[in-house]
């Protein structure tokens, strides 16, 4: 046992590919804004609520927060035994538009 102490408190932030092209075609106003919350997430991923079932998607295991005065969404996946975060979506709230997008994704993924 090792007794030098880790100092490294903070997830690791990764990407769905899908999902950092969204972050990267961003407004640039709406991006800065993005990137705090995602400063955010990553040194507390249980921040924003917890997912369910909504719109008639099912994002159980997911969290979500909004941003830019509700108008945006990140939707991330945290693997505490890896000690990382996996973002899944980002998108408009725009009737539901990123839930459909993600619950999309996730299919195409098994």
């Amino acid at each position: 046992m090792s007794s030098e102490k880790s100092t490294q408190s903070e997830f690791r932030l990764l990407f769905k590919a899908s999902a950092y092209q969204e972050f990267k075609a961003l407004d640039k106003s709406v991006k800065l804004k993005v990137a705090a919350q995602l400063l955010k997430i990553q040194a507390n991923p249980l921040t924003g609520e917890p997912f369910g079932n909504r719109m008639g998607v099912d994002l159980t295991g997911f969290r979500r927060v909004c941003v830019d005065r509700e108008r945006m969404r990140i939707i991330w996946q945290v693997n505490a035994s890896e000690v990382t975060v996996l973002v899944i979506g980002i998108g408009p709230r725009d009737k539901g538009e990123v839930y459909l997008t993600v619950a999309r994704r996730l299919a195409e993924g098994k």
